[in-house]
């Protein structure tokens, strides 16, 4: 299956739906860092830059569009605007190019933080499936925590759009279909709080380790692993000679790859 990957970040999405087998053909992202990063993992930079100023037709036809849109204003560390807010609000923006798509993909698969369920009381997340049955979706969701892959306490909003014009099956639950287990990984580790993209501010959020009898923060390596990033791209990146803050929060933007790849096993 071809996909279209919106908002793309590092590319942990595309490595959970290349690893099910399917094929992205397109990706969007504004940051510097992060197309740079990507450009180590992938060989090249993502195709479209500020989704403000990517037309319609600059995107291929494709079988899926996946995009983890912006939090910033969901988030209960955020200002809770909501998809009022200047970020999170490009989530129509991503609606808009798909009302002007002839052929629109026949699957949306759509992330974002848990607290979308509650933000502004709700209302936000009524908002979404409000769009999406507007534009052509039915729409399924179900919240996963990372802990059921990896040993990170990370829970994420799931929703998969279908469009009501083609043939479709159910997705989630996906728990209930598929073995997982943080302790398959590493069976006497401790989980760990969700990472966060810090923006700077104190250290409220860091997430630390006790390593020979003393405390110390997580390396961005080890916070890479903990969204199942695999280990030959964290050597890769290694070499790039970005800075660890930057790498630290590209790992807390992320999507955990096992988590995606178990679901786009059922796309």
């Amino acid at each position: 299956m071809d996909f279209v990957d919106v908002f793309c970040g590092i590319g942990t999405i595309r490595m959970g739906m290349e690893k099910a087998g399917h094929k992205c053909i397109y990706s969007i992202e504004w940051d510097k860092y992060k197309r740079a990063i990507y450009k180590a993992i992938f060989g090249e930079e993502p195709s479209g830059g500020d989704i403000s100023y990517v037309q319609t037709n600059d995107i291929p036809e494709s079988d899926c569009w996946c995009f983890g849109f912006p939090c910033t204003d969901i988030s209960i560390a955020g200002n809770k605007k909501g998809l009022s807010g200047d970020r999170s609000g490009l989530f129509f923006t991503v609606c808009e190019l798909l009302r002007e798509k002839k052929n629109k993909p026949r699957i949306l698969l759509i992330e974002n933080v848990k607290n979308l369920l509650s933000v502004n009381n709700g209302w936000d997340f009524y908002r979404i499936l409000i769009e999406l049955d507007e534009i052509g979706y039915d729409a399924e969701w179900e919240l996963i925590n990372s802990a059921e892959v990896v040993p990170q306490n990370r829970e994420r909003l799931y929703i998969i759009g279908h469009l009501r014009e083609k043939p479709w099956n159910r997705v989630f639950p996906i728990k209930k279909n598929a073995k997982l287990s943080y302790k398959t990984c590493e069976k006497k580790r401790e989980v760990s709080p969700c990472l966060r993209a810090k923006q700077g501010g104190n250290d409220i959020d860091e997430v630390y380790i006790s390593s020979n009898g003393k405390w110390r923060s997580l390396t961005w390596q080890e916070k890479w692993r903990l969204q199942s990033i695999p280990e030959t791209i964290i050597q890769n990146v290694s070499e790039l000679g970005i800075s660890k803050t930057r790498l630290c929060m590209a790992a807390g933007d992320a999507c955990t790859v096992n988590v995606i790849y178990e679901i786009a096993k059922k796309l």
